[in-house]
């Protein structure tokens, strides 16, 4: 055969990483093996051995026995033999058969005690072993006196030790069987209470445990192996339940900072976002449009250089709570950096009250404030843009620069006050910054001395 046929016979090799799964008795399925094997099989062996045993032992009794049994027939038969005595011969050979273990008597060679001849029979026989039977024959003289003058032949059933190992066979099967009920019952009672209870115990806690369901700490009051580990589980648990409550709280704290103002507690510009498109879509379904309002604080530098920053903090945290105060609870409010607010107003669909919504936070805004830091009230205003989703933007981030521009447009009209986006206001922009770039490139010329060449 070639190589190649050689190598198409050969088994594919196993996957590189795959276990070798094979099929494993479960822990109820080994019990029962390890019983089986552990009591019914010693229970076979002495069952075996016992037989083996027995024979060995009763074959010399058996013997001996059929020997006395011998001696003692011929004792009883010296008188009646010396006599020619028939009556007696036959009630002795009676007799005789009346033993179990014999079943046919030859009385042989009967002398008399004369050297005179008699008339008499010279043997007495009887049979009553059953045709075929396994029969084993014993032969001794009958002595008077030192003399023989007969002979007996005792025919023995020779199934004597087959018949009393099957009696004792059963004996012991009966008694081997009770005792493997009994040890099968005790082992499977004990097993079940201190190992196969305990292990499914411990298997439901420890699926509690991995599914991170709720459940309260097993009592193992035992003191074994199985014990300690429950009351290990039981630890463990603890452990995992005030890891999983840190990381819990942690993960709170995590995302509070995500998606919240540490300074005022509203929220901050990434959860704006995602409640945009939330409200967005309610916003295309139902024809309703959305309001931004980009609100910028006038004078709040000034307030940081004369009373410090933390009158700034209190500054930013009141004027919060006065802009959440002036709104109702369906709009959003959030603070974007610095001084800068966003507010979304998800139901007002004409333009007079998204204008009186303005109106009421640049009043509102501009309310003096007591600081505890601050010498004196502390008086801001309020810059508003108000762009309207979606015809002046199609996205978060385009409606807020378009609510953006429309708040400088406030500024560049006199602070305190709100604008309306408007396309105008784009063009309007871009040449107001052109021209400062431009105007910031000719003072930058004029203090280096530099001319330019065409």
């Amino acid at each position: 055969m070639t190589a190649p046929a050689l190598a198409s016979q050969s088994p594919p090799p196993k996957a590189a990483g795959r276990p070798d799964r094979r099929p494993a008795l479960s822990i109820r399925g080994m019990l029962l093996t390890a019983i089986v094997v552990g009591v019914v099989l010693p229970a076979l062996m002495v069952l075996l051995l016992d037989q083996h045993l027995a024979r060995r032992t009763l074959e010399p009794v058996v013997q001996n026995n059929r020997a006395a049994i011998l001696a003692q027939s011929s004792v009883a038969l010296t008188a009646a033999a010396w006599s020619l005595n028939l009556a007696v011969i036959e009630q002795v050979v009676e007799r005789i058969l009346q033993e179990p273990s014999v079943c046919g008597v030859d009385v042989l060679n009967l002398q008399p005690f004369t050297d005179q001849p008699t008339a008499g029979p010279k043997a007495v026989s009887r049979q009553q072993c059953p045709p075929g039977t396994s029969t084993v024959t014993l032969e001794g003289p009958v002595l008077h006196e030192g003399q023989q003058v007969a002979r007996l032949r005792l025919v023995f059933d020779g199934t004597e030790i087959d018949h009393q190992l099957a009696e004792r066979r059963r004996v012991m099967v009966t008694l081997v069987t009770v005792q493997v009920l009994v040890g099968v019952l005790v082992l499977a009672g004990v097993l079940s209470q201190r190992l196969l209870r305990p292990i499914d115990r411990l298997k439901e806690q420890a699926g509690q445990l991995a599914a991170r369901e709720p459940m309260p700490d097993y009592n193992w009051p035992r003191g074994d192996e199985l014990g300690e580990l429950g009351q290990h589980l039981n630890t463990v648990h603890a452990q995992i339940r005030g890891l999983i409550s840190e990381l819990e709280g942690k993960n709170e704290q995590l995302h509070r900072m995500a998606m919240y103002d540490h300074l005022t507690g509203l929220p901050n510009r990434t959860l704006l976002r995602e409640l945009f498109v939330r409200e967005a879509g309610l916003s295309r379904r139902s024809g309703t449009p959305l309001s931004l309002l980009f609100i910028d604080l006038d004078q709040f530098k000034s307030v940081n250089d004369r009373f410090g920053h933390a009158a700034g903090d209190e500054l930013l945290r009141s004027t919060a709570q006065r802009i959440r105060a002036t709104l109702r609870d369906a709009d959003l409010v959030c603070r974007v950096s610095g001084d800068e607010f966003l507010v979304l107003l998800s139901s007002a669909d004409a333009w007079e009250q998204v204008q009186a919504a303005a109106d009421r936070l640049v009043e509102a805004v501009q309310q003096p404030l007591i600081l505890p830091t601050a010498t004196e009230p502390v008086r801001v205003g309020a810059s508003i843009g108000v762009a309207v989703f979606p015809q002046d933007g199609a996205d978060f981030d385009a409606l807020v620069r378009a609510a953006d521009v429309a708040m400088y447009r406030s500024k560049e009209l006199g602070r305190g006050r709100s604008s309306f986006y408007h396309p105008d206001m784009d063009a309007r922009l871009r040449a107001r910054l052109t021209s400062s770039a431009s105007s910031a490139r000719r003072s930058s010329r004029a203090s280096c001395g530099c001319t330019t060449s065409r």
